[in-house]
């Protein structure tokens, strides 16, 4: 072989490793021993410490490289609390429920005997009356043996009373109570509920809709809450964007999904707002999530239009009393 390099004369002599200050100063001396260098170690040490240093750094480039394209959408954002514990600087959406979810799962359960579960929100709706969208109030009285009541702004001003309170993907109030909070069980179980023949044809934004919901419009324990982030976590597509505030000013951190934008607040385990499209060619959707909470009480709502015989409870169907509240 002709002039050989460092590198040739390397590779003879094996690997090196990352030596302490010791075993390097013996490196040196072997090396210099190999190439019957004349002038001594500090002869050779620039021409080793820098091509060492290179190589390491690419090793090191390329390992961060391969994690990151591994990685579940890495990003750096600004520092989050963590709640007492070490702050982090860099996190992926998933890490982001996660640290959600275990705000969520430490706040108080105050849902289990309230009769109605009050929520509200802004949300952006369609109006028939103006023929286009308007900014709209709602409240929602969700009933637990009792029937719902709802108001909106825009579409319906006065009291309106709904049918028994169906959650996600059609839960009751009582199985509700009755869902795992294992993750991997519950996004079973939601997906039961979404297609109880074919389950595993039920598409994860159909799950990720049922989690929202469950998130924003139930009285889901915290233990459910902080199961609800962490199936959340297992869903794919999503990542995470830096500080930003939602429309009332409150501090939050962005995620986006596929035709949605998030506003997460992970000291709390709330999920604040959302931005949706319902096509890439119209502006998007937005609902801000105000209040969520237990209710004794809801307003009174004008009795529906029921044949004689008739009650709220009931309705009369080819002359039969039917339970509404029982049969959801």
């Amino acid at each position: 072989m002709n002039n050989p390099t460092l590198d040739d004369r390397l590779t003879r002599i094996g690997p090196t490793g990352s030596p302490d200050p010791d075993g390097l100063a013996d490196a040196y001396a072997q090396l210099c021993s190999r190439l019957e260098c004349s002038d001594g170690v500090d002869a050779v040490r620039p021409a080793v410490v820098q091509p060492l240093r290179r190589r390491r750094a690419r090793r090191i480039s390329l390992t961060v490289l391969v994690g990151a394209a591994a990685a579940f959408a890495i990003v750096a954002i600004p520092v989050l609390g963590t709640g007492g514990g070490s702050p982090i600087s860099t996190a992926s959406a998933a890490e982001l429920f996660i640290r959600a979810g275990q705000a969520a799962g430490e706040q108080p359960d105050v849902s289990r005997d309230a009769a109605y579960w009050h929520s509200v929100q802004i949300s952006d709706v369609w109006s028939d009356a103006s023929n286009r969208v308007e900014s709209a109030r709602r409240e929602t009285w969700s009933g637990h043996q009792n029937w719902s009541v709802w108001t909106d702004t825009v579409l319906s001003p006065e009291p309106r009373l709904e049918n028994r309170a169906l959650f996600g993907p059609g839960i009751t109030w009582d199985e509700m109570f009755a869902l795992p909070t294992d993750p991997a069980a519950l996004e079973d179980a939601l997906r039961r509920y979404a297609n109880p023949d074919d389950p595993k044809s039920v598409a994860d934004g159909s799950v990720w809709g049922a989690v929202e919901d469950l998130l924003v419009n139930s009285p889901a324990s915290p233990a459910l809450r902080q199961a609800l982030w962490q199936v959340a976590a297992r869903l794919p597509d999503t990542s995470l964007g830096g500080d930003v505030t939602d429309s009332t000013g409150r501090p939050g951190i962005q995620v986006t999904r596929p035709y949605e934008e998030l506003i997460v607040d992970p000291e709390t385990g709330r999920l604040l707002e959302r931005l949706w499209w319902d096509s890439t060619d119209n502006p998007p959707y937005r609902d801000t999530f105000l209040e969520q909470g237990p209710a004794d009480t809801a307003p009174n709502a004008p009795d529906p239009d029921l044949p004689p015989g008739c009650t709220l409870d009931k309705h009369c169907d080819g002359g039969a009393a039917v339970d509404l509240l029982a049969e959801g």
